[in-house]
């Protein structure tokens, strides 16, 4: 269940259920002017199935958590506060690519990065204890070595934030 309001935000990024849908929505933005970058039907993930894959078999990710029933279904995610959120394929392409792997050889096996490394950090999500880090730039050590402490406890409290009306950040 997400926080009120995040589905509501979210409206409209649904993610497809076949390749068929994804080429008539190309097709119908096409005809309404839009222009529509080239896409590779065979690269990238589109529909839910291959989400819903990329998640288990590449990113091991429960299946009960809400971290899963984001990126199962939704596409894009709407600037909320902070950094942007990655879409599935940034999340895959981060994670199989391993980033901080050269330095942080395990960061990986338990830690995705859900926002752009520009500026001067990311947000983490824990795969194990479901909780979101606000990573600066050399604390990644301490985020692995659990000496920094979550910056929300949970997905749910991180949605809740990244997507609520006040202003604190």
């Amino acid at each position: 269940m997400f926080p009120d309001g995040v589905e509501d935000v979210l409206k409209g990024n649904n993610r497809p259920e076949s390749i068929e849908q994804v080429k008539r929505e190309v097709e119908e933005a096409l005809a309404k002017g839009y222009k529509v970058p080239a896409i590779n039907f065979d690269e990238g993930i589109f529909t839910k199935q291959q989400a819903i894959s990329a998640c288990r078999d590449i990113l091991g990710i429960n299946k009960g958590t809400l971290f899963y029933e984001l990126y199962i279904n939704y596409r894009y995610f709407p600037l909320g506060k902070g950094s942007e959120l990655s879409t599935l394929d940034q999340v895959v392409e981060d994670a199989e690519s391993g980033f901080h792997s050269d330095e942080y050889p395990e960061i990986g096996k338990r830690y995705l990065q859900i926002s752009s490394i520009e500026g001067e950090g990311s947000y983490f999500y824990d795969k194990e204890t479901d909780a979101v880090y606000d990573v600066h730039w050399g604390e990644e050590e301490d985020m692995i070595s659990g000496r920094k402490e979550p910056w929300f406890h949970s997905f749910y409290d991180f949605l809740e934030w990244y997507y609520s009306d006040d202003n604190e950040e």
